[in-house]
């Protein structure tokens, strides 16, 4: 029995590990509305093309917001350099949406929405 046990535990822990390292893609789906990062991406995008600062900024906000929900959940499935990635865009975009500054919004924006959307790979 006691021999079963050693073989079997280090088997179920591997098996554990493996799962935990290859969901990126499906924990960063949203769970709920206030982490669906996609959403808040393509209204800063409709607030940033009307030059609706406020809206865009408070979308911003929500984005950083659901962002630290997803974070907590990818953290052990992606690289440790796109996480930061991703939160330095955001600071960026923020930056940039603060300053009203529709071209370098832009430029932040799709640079963000590369990152989101090569996280999981």
């Amino acid at each position: 029995m006691h021999k079963i046990i050693s073989y079997i535990l280090p088997i179920f822990i591997l098996i554990v590990f493996i799962l935990i390292m290859t969901t990126g893609g499906l924990l960063k789906k949203p769970l709920c509305m206030q982490d669906d990062i996609s959403t808040y991406l393509t209204l800063i995008e409709n607030s940033i093309e009307n030059k609706e600062w406020m809206d865009a900024e408070n979308n911003i906000d929500a984005l950083s917001t659901a962002w630290k929900q997803v974070q907590k959940r990818v953290q052990f499935s992606v690289e440790r350099q796109e996480l930061t990635m991703m939160s330095l865009s955001i600071s960026h975009l923020k930056g940039s949406v603060q300053a009203k500054s529709q071209g370098l919004s832009f430029v932040y924006l799709y640079a963000l929405k590369e990152i989101w959307n090569d996280l999981e790979k």
